[in-house]
C-alpha cells in the first residue's frame, strides 16, 4: 500500500479553486511518469501528474524501442512478479516488430545481438500511457512547469506564466 502524505495544492489564479490534498505528485507525464502514477493510483493514491507540453507525447524526445514482455524477462530472471509491470500494448501504438538489435560504430562495423522488442509510435504511446493513468483515477494538468521544489512543495507555472503552489 502507498504511504499517505499530506501534500496540498493551494490555488492561484484559476488553475483550481479548491485546496486538495494529494498523495502522491508525479511531474511528467512521459513512459515513466504515466506508468509511476497509474501504478501509485492502483494501489490507492490521489495522484496529481503535471506536464509542461501543450499535447501529451508531442514534441518526441527519445526512444522508440520497446522491448517485450519476455525480452525482460530473459535480461532479468530472478526478477519475481515481472510480469505485473507489464500490460498489453494497443496495436494503433506498435509500427513493427525487431528480434534483432543492431549496433553499428563510426568505422561502419555491425554487430547484431537477439532482442525481440516493438519499434512503437512514441506520440502515441505516450499518449495511450497518460490515458491509462487517467483513466485509474490519476488527475492530469497541462501544460504546467515544475519550476522550484522546496520543502512545502513544488511551485509550478502554467502556459501564461501564473505560478501555482503545489
Amino acid at each position: 500500500m502507498v504511504a499517505k502524505p499530506s501534500i496540498g495544492i493551494r490555488s492561484e489564479g484559476n488553475l483550481w479553486d479548491v485546496m486538495k490534498i494529494w498523495d502522491v505528485i508525479v511531474v511528467g507525464a512521459g513512459p515513466a511518469g504515466s506508468t509511476a502514477a497509474y501504478y501509485a493510483a492502483k494501489e490507492g493514491a490521489s495522484v496529481l501528474l503535471i506536464d509542461k507540453k501543450d499535447k501529451i507525447g508531442l514534441p518526441v524526445k527519445c526512444g522508440e524501442y520497446y522491448l517485450t514482455e519476455n525480452e525482460i524477462k530473459n535480461i532479468f530472471p530472478k526478477v519475481a512478479n515481472i510480469s505485473e509491470l507489464f500490460f498489453d500494448i494497443p496495436k494503433s501504438v506498435i509500427m513493427n516488430k525487431t528480434r534483432i538489435l543492431r549496433f553499428v560504430s563510426p568505422f561502419g562495423e555491425r554487430y547484431d545481438s537477439p532482442s525481440e522488442a516493438y519499434i512503437i509510435d512514441r506520440e502515441k504511446f505516450d499518449y495511450y500511457l497518460a490515458q491509462k493513468a487517467i483513466a485509474s483515477g490519476v488527475i492530469l494538468k497541462h501544460p504546467l512547469r515544475a519550476v522550484a521544489l522546496t520543502n512545502e512543495g513544488i511551485t509550478a507555472k502554467n502556459k501564461s506564466g501564473s505560478e501555482t503552489f503545489i
